[in-house]
């Protein structure tokens, strides 16, 4: 048990000893001087009751326990004023709460009390940069390199500070200033060639690069910053000489392919240009994804997309051979199928993508719309059922469980995902016809006339000429005898808005019928075959059964063996024609 205690109280030793780092180690020179406010230094008990109280505090301060920390040192300073440690740890601890102007001051007194610490004066700065108080912070950093000349994140702190107070020349100088004392390297000449660039000076800014090629001149990566520069600036001379000389440098570079082609692209030379993408894209050094960014870019050129589009699936093939495995080639030769109406090799595709990214709702949304439009309705109720449990709260896979289960005659199993999906849509949502239309088909299916009657009548209030639900719901009344004149009045806003549409004129037909309204039902049901009915053996049936009611038997007779002829899986009409009579 002692040493397991032991071992703790060593283990917090080293904690604190590495979060304190320097900051206390200044201190050792200062033990023999006298404080600035003349007073004689501590005595023995007073020493020991300060570094009992200070080792204290900064184990709560490593502990997260940042008011407990605080209230110790600041009783830290009663026993020994004007302590520099105490005060950087102080400044630290409210930085971490947030409160900046407070740990400005300590942190100010920290410097203050001891301005050789390099620790103290970084802190201030950056608590200066926190507050925006740019130009404290640029008169501090400026004195620290000053004083610790040879101290690099100094100056690469302080050209940051340049940047953002907009003041590229200072930064400009600061860097080459830096650059006297590393030497030439790609940090600092392309730190300043972007500010160069940002600040409109694009010359300045490609003599930093050709400064990099003078001092590495077999470095192929900085010729080929050049021939962005040259490409940037539409000097295309230049930039297809220094594409040469990287091929000439590294003959296996791939990229310098991309640049040719975009060269050859901007000469509106389509040709070549492609060539050079071919020769970029079987390169292996080419990472898939730089390529995929390239057909996505070129495919982006919309006014010669459909010209180059042959060319662009080229390189999806190309693409697809190297990598059969990435998921993101997969994707995009998706995109390639679904474009050239191969939906179900588009299907498979996308298969196998959701096997490999299971939580990219997007790619699931496709797979689910391929299946539907496909009407594999098995496949969707099993995909929806696999997406439900990534992504429990889209409506949209809720909707395509409820469609395959409508589709494949499962009623009840529709009406769960429905209902459940219908309470994640909000009132303006679109979607939200879709899943009261099938769930008022599926409760009508069930033989729940009420509830599906009352959720077309919701329907209605949300869109009252939506024609589909129009129609629908007036041959639903009229089958059941119910509302004929509530069915009636939707059935007319169909046929009066589309007066050529056979299948909403069979219902009005059906409609009047029902009330008996025979002259005017024969009327309208001729109107229904004469434009496109007449191959519609549910229509035909229809116009034999308003026959038989004006008395026109044969007549009546004639069509409803025209219906059995077309197929019709009517159950009464086997009996009508054997007994020549209308059975309803």
């Amino acid at each position: 048990m002692i040493y397991k205690n032991t071992y703790k109280y060593f283990l917090i030793i080293v904690i604190l000893l590495i979060t304190s780092g320097n900051v206390i180690k200044s201190q050792d020179n200062e033990k023999k001087k006298k404080k600035k406010n003349n007073k004689s230094e501590l005595s023995e008990k007073q020493k020991f009751e300060f570094e009992s109280a200070y080792f204290d505090a900064n184990k709560h301060m490593v502990f997260g326990n940042y008011e407990l920390a605080k209230g110790i040192f600041l009783e830290c300073l009663k026993l020994k004023e004007n302590d520099a440690a105490t005060l950087y740890n102080l400044s630290t601890i409210c930085s971490f709460e947030k409160k900046f102007e407070e740990a400005i001051t300590y942190a100010k007194a920290a410097v203050k009390s001891n301005n050789n610490n390099i620790w103290y004066s970084i802190l201030l700065g950056n608590l200066y940069l926190k507050t925006e108080k740019y130009n404290e912070a640029i008169k501090l950093f400026e004195g620290l390199i000053k004083k610790f000349p040879n101290e690099i994140d100094l100056y690469i702190d302080l050209i940051e500070i340049y940047k953002i107070n907009n003041n590229p020349e200072k930064a400009i100088e600061t860097l080459e200033k830096l650059e006297k004392i590393l030497g030439i390297n790609d940090m600092i000449s392309l730190e300043k060639e972007q500010i160069y660039l940002r600040d409109g000076k694009e010359e300045k800014a490609r003599n930093e690069i050709l400064k990099l090629i003078n001092a590495f001149p077999n470095e192929s990566k900085y010729y080929g910053i050049l021939v962005e520069s040259y490409m940037d600036s539409k000097m295309y001379d230049e930039a297809y000489k220094t594409m040469e000389k990287i091929l000439e440098i590294d003959p296996n570079n791939g990229l310098v392919h991309i640049s040719l082609a975009e060269y050859y692209r901007k000469n509106k030379n389509y040709e070549k240009s492609f060539e050079e993408l071919k020769i970029a894209f079987k390169n292996r050094n080419i990472s898939a994804d730089v390529k995929i960014n390239m057909i996505v870019s070129v495919s982006g050129i919309s006014d010669n997309y459909i010209q180059f589009k042959e060319k662009i699936n080229e390189l999806i093939y190309i693409l697809l051979e190297m990598y059969p495995e990435d998921r993101n080639v997969r994707i995009v030769y998706t995109d390639l199928l679904i474009e050239s109406k191969k939906f179900r090799e588009a299907k498979e595709n996308l298969q196998f993508i959701t096997e490999e990214i299971k939580n990219n709702y997007l790619i699931w949304e496709q797979l689910l719309f391929i299946e539907n439009q496909l009407g594999d309705f098995d496949d969707l109720y099993s995909e929806s059922n696999k997406a439900i449990k990534y992504f429990p709260n889209q409506p949209m896979i809720y909707l395509f469980k409820g469609l395959a289960a409508y589709s494949l005659n499962k009623y009840e199993q529709a009406i769960e995902p429905l209902e459940f999906g219908r309470k994640l849509i909000v009132n303006d949502d679109p979607l939200k016809i879709q899943f009261y239309t099938y769930l008022a088909e599926s409760y009508y299916r069930m033989d729940s006339l009420k509830k599906s009657f009352l959720i077309f009548d919701e329907i209605l209030e949300f869109e009252p000429e939506n024609l589909y639900i129009l129609n629908n719901y007036s041959y639903y009344l009229s089958l059941e005898n119910d509302s004929l004149l509530k069915a009636k009045k939707m059935s007319l806003i169909t046929i009066e808005k589309e007066p050529l549409n056979y299948t909403y004129l069979d219902t009005y037909a059906w409609i009047l019928y029902k009330l008996e309204m025979y002259d005017e039902a024969q009327k309208i049901i001729e109107r229904s075959i004469l434009n496109g009915g007449s191959k519609n053996p549910t229509i035909i049936e229809h116009y034999g059964d308003i026959l038989f009611k004006k008395l026109m038997n044969d007549e009546a007779i004639i069509q409803w063996n025209k219906a059995k002829d077309l197929g019709s899986t009517s159950k009464n009409l086997e009996n009508k024609i054997k007994e020549k009579s209308l059975i309803e």
